[in-house]
């Protein structure tokens, strides 16, 4: 086995010999080329211009004419993209010496298919596209998923175990990204569950980052940005509400309509006792905190970092000057973030359960549920700064304006209303 090893490294060795050759062999022609093509042109008087007249005159071919006569812009950017092509197969090489975990296709260890995800991406991030670049591109998903999946897994059974969302859950989290942050501080590593939040962060802004360069056609998604962990996050509050509020195949459809017409009011105040509730339990922490005061600061720090060390400590293959590398805005956006998937979960609870539809012709459930609504709004908008990047609609937006039927009828229903009330108190 050692046999093997030291074989397959004297093989590699001799082929990054063999590209460092050829790259320096392009890399002396690129610059010859680029040399003849930035000469100024000659005077009218030349001998190379008028051997060129001749040349025209005698109908030479453009293939027969000497290099300093013809075009230099095709080879040239063949040359460069040969070069590319070379350059990226020759870090690639270096990368695979030092990390034989990028040709295992049964090793379990993550924190080494983390780390070779992580090298991988690093070397794909700063070279152009190509052909190369489009395989190992393809090898560095199937790591991304293998490790996304993994983390998941781990991070579901943590929010499981630790009862997420109920003040007890949330306060265990916090510890442990509190400890995170702390890490991140002082240059350390994370173990446990603070290491995979820590590394599922990172390796999706390298992700996304690549997502933002690359132009390969399996990478052409939405526009709009997931952050995986909180997805997680938001995923338990989902599962409690539609227990509560969706009927089940042994639940009684009939009993749950006449209810409905509670929707409302019901679902409203549950989100806002998870989200801010009035009696917690010794040493809990309410959801609202957790987010504004615990998973903010985290995805800040690791996001931050993540772009520090692609931005301040480029590979020594980039020749270039590296801008600045920033994150999609979601990993500074954790709070409104969160809002807003409340507000999706309410437009889908309200859709699956037709409520709408149901009421539209009740003026006195309709002017209820849109108090309620407006009401609900200004719940969630209080709770995020003033300043923030990330859109959160309005369910009023949601359901009442931007339906011209509903939003005339409440009018009406609100019109009368008023005009009761006045005609009553009139009459007094």
């Amino acid at each position: 086995m050692t046999e093997t090893n030291d074989e397959t490294k004297q093989q590699q060795s001799i082929h990054q010999i063999h590209l460092l050759s050829q790259i320096d062999d392009i890399t002396r022609q690129l610059h010859h080329l680029q040399s003849i093509q930035n000469q100024p042109p000659p005077p009218p008087s030349s001998p190379l211009k008028q051997n060129l007249e001749n040349d025209l005159e005698n109908n030479i071919h453009p293939e027969q004419m000497n290099p300093e006569k013809i075009n230099l812009l095709p080879s040239l950017q063949e040359l460069q993209q040969n070069l590319q092509t070379l350059s990226l197969a020759h870090d690639y090489l270096t990368l695979s010496s030092t990390s034989n975990d990028l040709f295992l296709t049964n090793n379990y260890e993550l924190q080494k298919l983390i780390h070779s995800q992580r090298s991988l991406g690093h070397v794909l991030l700063y070279h152009p596209p190509s052909p190369l670049h489009s395989s190992l591109y393809q090898r560095y998903n199937d790591l991304y998923d293998y490790t996304k999946s993994y983390g998941i897994l781990e991070l579901r059974s943590f929010l499981k175990q630790s009862h997420y969302p109920t003040t007890t859950g949330c306060q265990a989290l916090g510890e442990v990204l509190f400890n995170v942050c702390r890490e991140i501080k002082e240059n350390k590593s994370s173990d446990g569950i603070g290491g995979i939040l820590r590394d599922m962060v990172e390796l999706q802004v390298l992700h996304d980052l690549l997502h933002e360069k690359s132009n390969h056609e399996w990478e052409k998604e939405q526009k709009t940005y997931r952050v995986l962990v909180l997805d997680e996050l938001v995923r338990p509050l989902v599962e409690r509400v539609r227990f509560h509020f969706l009927p089940t195949q042994d639940q009684n459809e009939e009993g749950l309509s006449q209810k409905l017409d509670k929707l409302p009011q019901y679902l409203f105040a549950y989100l806002r006792d998870v989200l801010q509730p009035k009696e917690m339990e010794s040493g809990g922490m309410a959801l609202y905190d957790l987010f504004q005061n615990c998973i903010s600061p985290f995805l800040h720090l690791a996001t931050r970092s993540m772009c520090d060390e692609l931005s301040i400590s480029p590979p020594s293959f980039c020749g270039e000057k590296q801008q600045r590398l920033n994150a999609p805005l979601e990993y500074q956006q954790a709070l409104p973030y969160f809002v807003r998937e409340v507000v999706y979960l309410c437009r889908y609870m309200f859709r699956t359960r037709k409520f709408f539809s149901s009421y539209k012709h009740n003026a006195i459930v309709m002017c209820a549920t849109v108090e309620q609504l407006m009401c609900f709004d200004s719940y969630l908008h209080s709770l995020i700064r003033k300043d923030v990047i990330i859109g959160v609609p309005k369910l009023m937006d949601v359901f009442v304006t931007s339906n011209a039927t509903l939003f005339q009828q409440w009018l009406k229903m609100e019109y009368n209303y008023a005009a009761s009330l006045l005609e009553s108190a009139s009459s007094v």
